[in-house]
């Protein structure tokens, strides 16, 4: 139905987390900073945590941007909406011409967001329905106003036409993704969990609550959605990958390493769990294989972010070893 991560390939507010090189990897989404504790305990705790909620914020929306941009937030099927609807969204006069509209709508969103949600509103006045309404929420989304967004998608959800239990859990997790970019993190995890009462085998819904509920550093509960998830889908390895960091915040090296490794069992090559590897690999002092999958991340995926952390971490290696 949807991967876990959502809608541009990055963000723009202040410095991705990536940025922030902790002693241990930073790939995945709510790694804390695990510094350690000098003689004023207090002070540094209250540092580290934060250094963990900037963190959590950037990420989370790198995450979610990455996956609005590919499924969750993308051009929703026509039986989303269902046959009678959508025909009759189309036969009303239309600001978009053509035979699809929604389609139309959606492609401007992705060229001048602006004017798709003026021409999304307008053709929602002349009865272009549910269709006409997601796509204007989709438009403010591009706009940077993911709470209002948020709030319209959760209304849909609502509607009498808005489906199948199903089709509704979608548009609740498409609310709860815009309220994390809003930074609502509970408004974020109550249309999780409403979702998950209407889909419970939804294994990128159990995720996406892991989410919301480790941006506020409930990590045993993010683990434990994330456990959930594997019972449904065990062949994403981002999924291992973010349970790794929920295991690593709670100080579990063995069930941190276990899950990078179970990850690149999946696919040899994925990026965010190459980056904890070779981050593992340079704690152990193996700057060699550390810088290998360093590289590795910046041939496969450069414009990820995942390279800039490992670019991070090759500086690092450079400082150490000239």
């Amino acid at each position: 139905m949807r991967s876990n991560d959502t809608r541009q390939s990055s963000c723009h507010h202040g410095s991705r987390v990536s940025g922030y090189p902790g002693p241990t990897g930073t790939v995945a989404p709510w790694v804390p900073a695990l510094a350690p504790l000098g003689r004023d305990d207090r002070r540094l705790l209250i540092e580290r945590k934060r250094k963990t909620a900037l963190r959590l914020i950037l990420r989370l929306e790198a995450a979610i941007l990455g996956t609005m941009r590919r499924a969750r937030f993308l051009l929703l099927p026509v039986a989303f909406f269902g046959g009678a609807a959508l025909a009759l969204a189309t036969e009303n006069d239309n600001p978009f011409g053509g035979s699809d509209p929604y389609q139309t709508c959606v492609t401007a969103v992705n060229a001048k967001p602006d004017d798709a949600f003026e021409k999304a509103m307008t053709w929602r006045a002349r009865g272009g329905g549910l269709p006409a309404e997601h796509c204007a929420a989709l438009a403010l989304i591009a706009l940077d106003e993911p709470g209002e967004a948020a709030s319209r998608l959760n209304a849909l959800a609502q509607r009498p036409d808005a489906g199948t239990a199903a089709e509704r859990a979608d548009l609740l997790a498409q609310s709860g993704n815009a309220w994390l970019l809003a930074n609502q993190i509970e408004n974020a995890e109550a249309a999780f969990s409403a979702a998950l009462k209407l889909s419970s085998k939804d294994a990128d819904l159990w995720t996406d609550r892991a989410r919301a509920r480790a941006a506020r550093q409930d990590w045993a509960n993010a683990e434990a959605d994330l456990n959930t998830a594997l019972t449904f889908e065990r062949r994403k390895p981002e999924i291992f990958v973010l349970r790794a960091s929920a295991r690593q915040a709670q100080h579990n090296a063995a069930g941190y390493k276990a899950d990078i490794d179970a990850a690149l069992a999946i696919d040899g090559t994925f990026p965010d769990a190459l980056v904890e590897r070779g981050s593992m690999k340079m704690d152990a002092g193996d700057k060699n294989g550390a810088r290998a999958d360093f590289v590795q991340v910046l041939v496969r995926a450069p414009d990820s972010p995942a390279a800039d952390t490992v670019r991070k971490r090759i500086e690092l290696l450079e400082v150490h070893d000239p």
